[in-house]
């Protein structure tokens, strides 16, 4: 076995009933190393009709396939593991080869290439003997490699080197990149409601958010029409759903009323208490296990959230409008709990009703209260931050939720803040403070402990039926049909108990307490 093969097994990581798909597969000598470490439901593609013979032979359990490495025959996201070993230099269409691969991962799925690594003079020289003759083929450094799989959108997950072998692990973070557009989405909106406030009522504001991202998804939803295969809402969820509409008519109207007696810097970095309140939740009532290192993130925010509340430590004063978005931070958490008890749900239809239900509710308070309706111009703005801020972020932050779980997408989205201080200072011109500068710098600390957490153990799924969006190659779901179906698909479905140890977080099929 040559070092290439052995960087490629000692590297790769491997769950019980991963889909791994071997590109140039050869003989099927890789797969049927995997297979020997980890139980594994192993494919392979090559260009070669006897190599592919033989690998059926030496691996009749699993699936192989003559075909290019630019054009490969299997469904769109089914492979949670995709390797290609002293193969990559040979594809003549890279960039096709790069489009395939980010089509066929699923989720979280990583992308392993080994090659040969050469220095610069014999590289130059090989490729240009490749050329000459017409030989389909080019060696590329580890740079050049990277910068073709993150112009589709991979990220560089690790990075490997040992003597002339290079292995590059490229991941689909398409779950990280819901919960960090989540954050963008939602980061806007302290500092442009801040001005806003000047013309709105706070209740009538907190209205006026929700009413319109209610309305935008609506028209979203509409417009959709019924492509998308999604689980809609159902009386079982009612609880959690009047819940939800419940929860968010308070926290916005505890937020405009807190951001309209504090600065916007202060309110966008304390909305990161929503962090602590999500996990510390998740923990007492839905029994998510929380990592060390997020215990760590809540030490270091619940620490910078006490610097931005207290004003005087030595009589113990704190700031009305910090303690009110602390509080909204709270309703939000529980609020997040909630929303990952339907986060297989329809997230348009979800957003949608949490939209119009708190958006009305909030309405009818701000008319009971006797606000006064702010001026045209103001109205339409904030319907179209509702729409960015509540309507796309809580989009983004439920795709998100359904594979990371509520903490671990809770603590992506403590960019937002982050962001929402930026904007902030650059609107207001407002100076920070010595004790901001230091909650700033504790955040930030928070913020990276928080995302960094891991999360694997033992754990035994129970027997279970429910009903929602799901494929037959996801490791999940075993059960059968009487006609073949491939895709998402929904239908109510029964899992079989299982125990098992892998890297995971409390998503859908996770719910276990330890």
């Amino acid at each position: 076995m040559n070092r290439t093969y052995r960087a490629m097994l000692a590297q790769v990581e491997l769950n019980p009933n991963d889909r791994v798909l071997d590109i140039g597969c050869g003989t099927g000598f890789l797969l049927k190393r995997f297979s020997e470490q980890c139980p594994i439901l192993g494919a392979g593609i090559d260009v070669e009709a006897n190599m592919v013979q033989i690998a059926k032979e030496q691996c009749p359990d699993m699936e192989f396939r003559l075909a290019s490495a630019d054009s490969i025959p299997f469904d769109d996201a089914s492979f949670d593991v995709i390797t290609a070993c002293m193969a990559y230099h040979h594809f003549s269409n890279k960039e096709g080869f790069a489009a395939e691969v980010w089509r066929l991962l699923k989720p979280g799925g990583r992308l392993y290439i080994a090659d040969p690594l050469f220095p610069f003079i014999p590289r130059k020289g090989i490729n240009t003997i490749l050329r000459l003759h017409k030989i389909a083929g080019e060696f590329l450094t580890p740079k050049e490699l990277s910068a073709r799989f993150q112009a589709i959108g991979f990220a560089p997950a690790a990075l490997f080197r040992k003597g002339h072998v290079s292995l590059d692990v490229m991941a689909n973070r398409k779950p990280l990149l819901y919960a960090l557009l989540a954050a963008l989405c939602y980061g806007i909106s302290a500092p442009v409601s801040k001005l806003l406030l000047a013309e709105a009522p706070p209740v009538f504001m907190a209205a006026l958010l929700y009413i319109g991202a209610g309305v935008g998804m609506g028209i979203i939803s509409l417009a959709r029409g019924a492509q998308p295969v999604e689980t809609r809402l159902s009386k079982k969820e009612l609880p959690y759903t009047a819940a939800m509409v419940a929860l968010d008519i308070l926290a916005p109207i505890l937020l405009m009323l807190g951001l309209a007696t504090t600065t916007a810097a202060t309110a966008a970095l304390l909305n990161n208490f929503e962090i602590v309140a999500t996990a510390v939740i998740a923990l007492l009532f839905f029994k998510e296990a929380v990592p060390k290192k997020m215990w760590i993130a809540i030490t270091f925010i619940v620490a910078a959230s006490i610097l931005l509340t207290v004003q005087d430590f030595t009589s113990l004063s704190f700031s009305t409008g910090a303690v009110l978005i602390l509080l909204a931070c709270v309703c939000w958490g529980i609020e997040n709990n909630c929303t990952r008890a339907l986060s297989a749900k329809d997230p348009l239809q979800i957003v949608v009703v949490k939209g119009l239900g708190s958006g009305l509710g909030a309405l009818c308070i701000a008319l009971a209260a006797g606000e006064s309706l702010p001026p045209t111009r103001v109205i339409v703005i904030a319907l179209f931050l509702g729409f960015l801020a509540y309507g796309l972020s809580i989009t983004f932050y439920i795709l998100a939720q359904r594979h990371l779980g509520a903490a671990r997408t809770s603590a992506f989205y403590a960019f937002a803040p982050f962001i929402g201080a930026g904007i902030s200072f650059a609107i207001f011109r407002e100076m920070p403070t010595i004790s901001y500068g230091i909650a700033l710098a504790l955040m930030c600390a928070g913020a990276y402990f928080a995302a960094s957490g891991k999360h694997r153990h033992w754990h035994t799924h129970q027997a279970i039926t429910h009903e929602h969006t799901h494929r037959h190659d996801d490791g999940h779901h075993s059960h059968t049909h009487e006609t073949p179906v491939d895709g998402e698909h929904i239908h109510a479905h029964t899992h079989t108990g299982q125990r098992h140890r892998h890297a995971h977080s409390h998503d859908l099929h996770h719910l276990h307490t330890q």
